[in-house]
Order: C-alpha cells, then structure tokens, then sequence
C-alpha cells in the first residue's frame, strides 16, 4: 500500500509545489546549502516564506528530511512551522536541536513546539527552559511520537519572546523509528525515466547496542531494488551525536550528507552518493537482499537504514536482526490455582515477532498427548486454552513456534488442577503479660477431618509453632503461651495435599507489655518490670509509703555503661520537706551488688558499686535482670514524694557503637524495632553516623536535647547531666528541650534522618545553638529487615592525620621498598596507598597492612633504575576522617667508590698521582677529587674510563698532612657516594730540588768558562 497515493494528495502536492515557485520569486533563501544540494531533498521539501496558510513553513513530503534553520531564520518572537504526512500508529522520531542547546550559566535562545493532528487540534506542546532541547515524545517518558490518526501534522516552532534573546541555528528532523527483530512493511517503486518517483526512496532509523546486526529485505517479484544501505548516525557514548531521553540523535552534519573520519554520518537517498557502512544491492527483480554487519565499536549506536527502488513496485518486507541468541517465550499472566471444572487459557509472549504457533499437552507423563491450535495476535503473542480438568492432575504442555526467520522457540511447563481452600481464625486477646496463654481458635474451609494446620507464633526472628488437626467440620484450636515480650504475629497454613491447595490466613497481632506493673505480686510484692533500659518509670505521690519498698527489674548487658537515676520531686534543697528514698542494687544472682542511702532529699548517685561513689555510671559484672529496689527510709522520711526511675545506656563519643534493630511486623513495633541511648558534650557542632547493613531498611533515627544544667535545664549528678524531668515523657519546651518518644509517629527531636531505601547509610550534623555540657538521647527506629547497625557520635574535627614512621632513604632496583606511615591522634579503619611511575598517567592501588590500629604499611614491588615513584596514602579513621600523604622517592644503583696513591709521603713541590675506580663502571663519569691540605681545600674534576677507573695529578706545596677523598655526586641512575679519606705527608723538597737552580747556573757559567777557553786557544793557534 502506498503511504500517500490518493489523485487528492498529488493535487494537493501539485498545489504546493507551485505556490512555492510564486512564493520564492522574489525569496532571498535564508537557509545554508546543506541538504539542499541533494535532488531528492530538493523534490520532497518546500520552504515557504509569508504564503498562506502558515505564514513562514516548510512543507517535508515525506519523514526523512532534515530540516536546517539559519542563524536569525526564526527571529524573537516568530514562528515557523513544518508540515509532515505521518501515519497513525507508526512510531516516528522527532527532535530539534542544534547550535542553540545550550546547558551552561547564559543561554541565549529559547524554542518551544507544539504539535497540531491534521484536524488542526493541539495535541501536544513542549516548553523546556531556555537552552534545552525539546522532547517531542507522546509523553513525557516516551522518547518517540505516535500520531492517532493520519494526515499532515504541523510543528509550530516558536522563538519565545518571554525567555529568548537570539535566534540560534537548528535542525528539525523526523524519521519513522522501527523495532528490531521484527517485520516491517514499506511500498517501493522503481524510477521513472530514471528519475526517482515519490516512492522510489525510504529512510527509517533503529538504535541497538549490539555490535552484530543483520538486516532482511524481503522484495517482491514485481520489484528490482537499487540498493539497500546502512548508515552509522550517532553514538552519544563516543561523543558523536547527543542524547535525549536516553535516546541517541544523530551527529547532527552526518544528516546533511558530511562524513566523518570514522564514517559517521554520509546520510542520503542519491543514487550516487555516500553508500554508507554496508549496502546491498539487485540483480534481478524479487531477488531478497541482506546485510551483516558487525561494528568494531561499542554502545547505544543510531542507524538509518535507507531503501531505494530501481524497476517496477510493490510492497518490500524489511527485519532488523539484533539478538542472536535463542527465542524466549514467557508466560504472561501466572496461572496462579487451576481448580476442577474450568478450562485454562494460557498467553505467551516473545522476544522474537512470532509466525506460528501449537501448543501440546498431556495428562500421563506424555504417553498419551493431545494439540491445541494456537491464535498469534500482533506478531508477539499466542494464546491456547486447555480444557478444564479433574481434581489432582498433573497437565503438562509443550507450546512450539516459529519466530520472524522460522526459528523454533520450544517452552515447557506444567500445573496441577487442585480445589481452593481458605482458613480464619480468632484470638482471644489483643494484649497479654508475660506467660499468659492466648487461645487461637480456627476453621479450614472444606470439611475435611484430620488434615494437619501449622500456627506460627513469630516475634523478630524467633518462631514457634504448633501444630492442630482439623475436625470432621475444619474447625481446629491451640493454645500459647510465652516469655518474651514484644508485638507478635500469629498466622495459620495448611501445606496442602494432592487435591487441596495450601492456604494461609491473615497475619493478626497480639503484644506481650514490655512493662508491667505488678501489685501485691510474687515475687517482689509491688514492682515493675522494664525488658529495654530506655524507659522510664514513673513514681506517683504516695506509691511508695514510708517505710515500704518499690522494686524496679530491668534486663541490663554485662560490660555496658549505664545512666541510672532517681528523681524529682522529692529531691528538695529546704529543709521543710522530708522524703528518703534509698535503693538497693541486686544482680541477676540476687546477690547485693550495691547499695546508695544519701540524706533525705538528697539524689542518690547509681554508680558501679559502694566502692565507686565518684563513678556517674553503672557498668553490670553480668547479663540479666537487675533489681532495684527503692526503700522509703522510715528512718529519716516523713513523707512519700513523685519521682522518675531511668535507666539508659550512655555511649562514649567517637567510638563506635553496635545495636541489634528489626524492623515491623505488620506495622507494629516489635522487641528491637526502638533503641535508644544518651550522650553528653560540651561540643556545639557533631555528627551522628549511622552504618546501615543491606538487609535493613531504617524508618528513622532521631535526635533529642534533654538537658542544659548550665542555662536551668535538667539537672546534674556527679558531673553528668540528668534529663529535663517532663521530657522524658513526650513533654517539649519552647526551646526544643525534651519530646522523647520511641514511636513513629510522636516527635521527631531536634534532628533527623530516615533511609529511602534498604542498606542507606544515615547523617545527622547538627549544631547545637546552647553552649555547655549538653544531654541529647539517640533514638532508633527500624522498618523492615534484621541486622546490627553501627553508630558514631563524633565530636572531634579537623585533628586527624597520618605521617611517615619511615620513609625509604636509598632504593635499589628490583628491591621492594617498604612504607610506614602512623596516625598519632586516631584508629585506622583502612588504608590504601596508590603509587605511580610515569607522573600519574598509570596508577597501582596497594591495600595497606594495619597493625596496633594506628600503623600502615605498604610494600611497593621493586623497580628499574631510574625510576621516580610518587605515591600517596589515603586512610579513613574510626571517625570517617579522610587521612592523605603524599611523597616520593628514586630508585638508583648503589656505588662505591675507592682511591689509592702511589706514596703516602711525598716532597712539597712535586705532583701527587691518584688512581681510583667506581662500581658500576660507567664511562665518562664525573669524579670530584678534595684534597684538603694544612692551607685549605682544593678541587680537580676527573672522568672515568670504561672500566670504571679514573686517575688523578695534583701539585702539592704546602708541608704537613694531607688527605683526599673521590666524590661522586649522583646522577639518573646511579646514587651518589664518596670513598674515605685518605692521608699523606708532605715534606720539604730534595736537595736536587732546592738547590737545582743554584746548579743550573753553575752549570751554565762552568760552560761558558769552557766555551771561551776553547775559542781562545783556537785563536792563539
């Protein structure tokens, strides 16, 4: 079928083309001659400038032309509009971009589309911020445009005048997008008098981050194709084209027909042009045409895949191959329970377009087995319906297909056709104390006797369970009982048989109190019972008479830091009032571990024993419950006065600190879903880390001021602050004091921050706007999961960090050179050290050895000589401080050097020879010889010999004791080194020496005597 091929539309195109020519007589052409210059682009694409019925517009005959605006073309304020048949239910590509997409500080020019069906109806509009390109897909998350109906849309650009300050250069371009791996249909027809017909060319374009692709062209026997191309667009991963909406746009000159070195772009429909990457052509009419191509690059690559027509016409089926690997079909929609007397019907889907379809199945391990025809709806999916069987079958089916390439795609499976059954039940309580017993009673839907429901009791991870039979009416009944308090869950299953599904119930809830007040009960008369040492309790007026007892039972660790304390009213600095309470410490053995009998209306101070009365905390020699018991003292108390008993881990800071936290069940809290702790600081600004495991998700954790004695808040015990009183039970000031709470949906504190998401590590940094030693509770609040999480109350900034314990002074190659660097103030959690030996352009990552916490150590391998070696230390400490150093050092050959004279003692005035050598023998070396005499020191600069020798010759004078000594000072290679001193003794010169001029005359004048005499006798002879 014709994408356009009724007489209106060539009338209509008729009409355009020759309102173009009129228009365009006296039209100055504003656009750049990039596509202009190929004929087919000329053919299909009309530009018009103030021509009804659009003004200024570009009508684009078919989708596969891009469309170029000059700088200027589309002025301030402006629109511009182009035109395009598409077809509904096709999938099209449009974007605009170019020089004016701009994502820095100052963009100087903002577009905006909007987007008119043929009816002349707005369907979409787009509006991005100056400088960003528009997404011109259906909806928001679609990169792609799908038009409803068919006909010509209009695109009205516009150069908003709100935003926009220029009128950048851009290109339009819109191209029909198509699917891999499945069919696609397209008529093509032949030339006409060799020029090319409406239909005679085709572009669409396809994105794959295979590096294999094989196209399919399916020609007809009524056509003879020209050619078949491929053309690589845009791969935004190498930096050619851009990405919008995770989708590739093609490098925006390759649309143009420009070809890069690596033969991106090229992009035509000529005949003659740039053939692309791979191509394919006819011999003969409906001769099948394919391309494999594999590219040697990776990533998200875009393509245009363009078909041309030769001789004749008819309509050309055309597959992108991208996967290679074996079909899947998958089951849609789970069968979920198959029970007697219904059919089933079953759809599949495939990666891969289908062709057909048959599904077989049996009912005795295919002995026997029956075919069920299968319908394939849209290419993709096939649908089979199995008649309903009986009760306990076992329906095994077998669906086999045929993909696009009539490929077999095999799935197996099975299902068993069973009844449905439902169990309930009741409890007889919501609320229930440690070791009372909640009744469950139940009943299964089908009245069956003596099938077997399993009742799971499930607190955190522990779970019991119990196991009932149902009667001849399903009805069934346990009864628990427990120790351990908390929210508990209860849900009943029953696992099924061979003709019943299993079921279970809902899950319900009961909760054990974590805390109880017992009177008149065993075995401590009145107490209380506190499972978590966070929470505090509450003495009325008048609960404690003078001269009775109050015991308070808490479960406390063995080994941890406790602040316990007793408070309130009845702590009175007057004399009027007379209220003594003492307490009495008893450990899990009830044996007295400590006893505190302070003045009346004087607090007592719970430290860690008698012994200890200066210690502000209790530390536990054993795990288990403590016991409390606050005495009346009939002794000196007149009167019993309200009060607040509190318990509470203290943690250090800049330690950290572990603590097991569950998360919810069915919303509700159960035994570690809430921990709290205290701290105190005099530190205005800390941090509170939080190191959260992956199989927990952390609904909050919270941050409370509770004290501030020095500004009347709270009040202080041994150096410690106490809790603001009414804070400890939800109450807040005005200045933020107090609000503790472990509930979710109760005060947050002061700061707070919860996890998004499972394993989210968690940061408060707060800055305290009250100076002094302040009390803050930590509080931790669990989700979903169960693991230990670790936490830091960090105080300490800025005073960390690591330095050399000793640095290499002389590396040789090949050896190993051994780094140790120290962190005085902190403990070291890791430490690397990464080291290079090309100045950074290649590294080696090294883990370091931690020993005593604050030591690290690296062994660097050895290297060649010559080489520099820059390294740096990266250490993180217990406080999450990021500890750095950085340093160097060369590896050279070690020398030697030695030197001897030819005499230890020589004459002044004479010359000194010295021969010495130098390992390794290096040729052309310099070799500093010092001599150092009774008048100074003195320098002779000598080379070395192939074989490493080197002499020297020095004049010496001055008499006394000399020495020298070869130096050689280094080089790329080979490290510096000096032989030792070496002396000698310079005496007064010889006789011949002193007294050879005196003889050299004489000498001279005993000649000349001669030679007068001789000439005188000759004369007189």
């Amino acid at each position: 079928m014709r994408l356009i091929g009724s007489s209106y539309f060539r009338l209509f195109t008729t009409m355009m083309i020759i309102i173009f020519f009129l228009a365009t007589l006296n039209w100055p052409l504003p656009f750049l001659a990039k596509a202009e210059a190929f004929p087919e682009y000329t053919r299909h694409v009309h530009h018009f400038i103030n021509t009804p019925p659009y003004g200024n517009w570009t009508f684009v005959e078919k989708p596969m032309f891009p469309i170029y605006f000059n700088d200027s073309q589309i002025s301030v304020g402006s629109n511009w509009t182009v035109l395009c048949p598409l077809r509904a239910n096709h999938t099209y590509h449009v974007y605009f971009y170019g020089e004016w997409v701009d994502y820095g500080p100052t963009p100087d020019t903002d577009y905006d589309i909007y987007v008119y069906n043929p009816s002349g109806e707005l369907e979409t509009y787009h509006t991005e911020a100056i400088g960003l390109p528009e997404h011109l897909g259906t909806n928001v998350d679609e990169p792609h445009f799908t038009p409803r109906t068919s006909g010509n849309y209009s695109f009205v650009i516009r150069n908003d005048p709100r935003e926009s300050k220029g009128a950048e250069p851009a290109t339009f371009m819109i191209i029909e997008n198509v699917l891999g791996n499945m069919w696609h249909e397209i008529f093509i027809e032949g030339k006409e008098n060799d020029v090319p017909a409406f239909n005679t060319s085709w572009a669409f374009e396809f994105t794959t981050d295979s590096e294999r692709i094989e196209v399919y062209i399916m020609v007809p026997e009524s056509l003879d194709m020209y050619e078949a191309r491929l053309y690589l667009m845009g791969n935004p991963e190498a930096g050619m084209g851009e990405l919008l909406n995770e989708f590739p746009l093609a490098w925006e000159s390759g649309l143009y027909g420009e070809l890069n070195p690596q033969d991106y772009g090229g992009f035509n429909l000529e005949s003659k042009e740039f053939r692309g990457i791979a191509y394919a052509s006819c011999e003969y009419y409906g001769q099948d045409m394919f391309i494999n191509y594999t590219s040697s690059i990776s990533g998200k690559r875009l393509y245009h895949l363009v078909l041309i027509g030769e001789n004749g016409g008819g309509l050309v089926k055309f597959a992108v191959k991208t996967r290679f690997e074996e079909g899947i079909l998958t089951l849609i929609d789970p069968l979920g329970r198959v029970v007697p007397g219904n059919s089933t019907r079953m759809v599949f889907s495939s990666d891969f377009e289908l062709k057909e379809a048959e599904l077989y199945y049996s009912m005795d391990d295919w002995q026997n087995m029956s075919k069920v025809e299968m319908t394939v709806t849209r290419n993709w999916t096939c649908t089979a319906t199995i008649p309903s069987q009986e009760a306990g079958s076992l329906v095994q089916y077998r669906v086999e297909a045929l993909d696009m390439l009539d490929r077999a795609i095999i799935l197996d499976g099975n299902y068993t056709v069973k009844y449905e059954a439902s169990i309930d039940f009741t409890l007889d309580k919501e609320n229930a104390f440690v070791s009372e017993i909640v009744s469950v009673q139940g009943y299964l839907s089908l009245s069956v006797e003596n099938l077997t429901v399993r009742v799971l009791f499930i607190l955190g991870n522990e779970t019991s369970e119990i196991v009932a039979p149902t009667d001849v009416n399903g009805s069934w009944g346990v009864e628990f009982a427990t120790e351990r308090i908390g929210s508990w869950m209860v849900q009943a299953w029953f696992d099924g048989n061979n003709l019943i599904y299993e079921a279970f119930s809902q899950q319900k809830n009961f909760t054990v109190e974590s805390a109880k007040i017992f009177v008149n009960t065993p075995p401590y008369g009145n107490w209380t019972y506190i499972s978590k040492p966070m929470l505090p309790v509450h003495i009325s007026e008048s609960q404690i008479p003078v001269g009775s007892n109050y015991t308070i039972l808490c479960h406390l660790t063995r080994g941890k830091r406790y602040h316990i304390y007793f408070y309130g009213d009845w702590v009175e600095k007057t004399s009027d009032d007379k209220t003594d309470y003492d307490i009495y410490v008893f450990n899990p053995l009830g044996e007295l571990e400590g006893y505190h009998t302070q003045s009346a209306q004087l607090q007592e101070n719970l430290g860690i024993s008698v012994t200890s009365l200066n210690e502000p905390f209790f530390t536990p020699r054993q795990t288990g419950n403590y016991t409390f018991i606050i005495c009346n003292d009939p002794r000196e108390s007149q009167a019993a006065e309200a009060g607040t008993f509190m318990v509470v881990e203290n943690v250090e800071c800049n330690l950290w600190h572990e603590v097991h936290i569950q998360g919810k069940q069915n919303y509700m809290h159960v035994e570690n879903t809430s921990w709290a702790f205290e701290f105190a600081t005099n530190s205005s600004r800390f941090e509170v880390r939080v190191r959260v495991p992956e199989g927990l998700d952390m609904y909050e954790v919270r941050l409370y001021l509770m004290a501030s004695p020095e500004l009347g808040v709270g009040d202080q015990l041994k150096g410690v602050p106490l809790a603001w009183e009414p804070g400890l039970f939800g109450g807040v000031d005005q200045q933020g004091f107090g609000g503790y709470n472990l509930e979710s949906k109760g005060f947050s504190g002061v700061a707070s921050v919860s996890c998004e998401f499972y394993g989210q590590d968690m940061l408060i940094n707060y800055s305290s706007p009250f100076e002094g030693n302040n009390l803050y509770h930590l509080v931790f609040l669990g989700e979903e999961g169960n693991e230990v999480i670790r936490f830091l109350v960090k105080t300490e900034f800025g005073k960390a960090f690591i330095e050399p314990l000793s640095t290499p002074l002389r590396v040789y190659p090949d050896n190993e050179a051994s780094l140790t660097f120290i962190s005085p103030l902190t403990d070291l959690e890791y430490s690397t050290l990464i080291y290079s030996i090309n100045n950074w352009q290649d590294t080696v990552t090294l883990a370091m050895q931690i020993v005593d916490n604050r030591t690290a150590i690296a062994v660097v391998p050895g290297q060649q000589a010559g080489a520099t070696v820059e390294y740096e230390v990266q250490a993180n400490d217990i406080l999450e401080n990021t500890l750095m150093y950085n340093g160097s050092y060369v590896v050279k050959f070690e020398s030697q050097i030695n030197i001897t004279l030819g005499t230890n003692t020589i004459a002044s005035e004479e010359n000194l020879t010295l021969t010495g050598i130098i390992t390794p023998a290096v040729q052309n070396l310099t070799i500093t010889l010092v001599y150092i005499s009774p008048n100074g020191t003195f320098q002779q600069l000598v080379t070395t010999s192939t074989n490493g020798t080197f002499t020297g010759s020095f004049k010496v004078e001055a008499l006394g004791t000399w020495s020298v000594q070869a130096v050689f000072s280094g080089n790329d290679l080979i490290y510096e080194n000096s032989s030792s001193h070496v002396q000698f003794v310079v005496g007064p010169p010889s006789f011949l020496k002193l007294y050879s001029m005196y003889i050299y005359i004489a000498g001279a004048g005993i000649g000349i005597v001669g030679v007068l005499v001789f000439f005188i006798k000759k004369r007189r002879e």
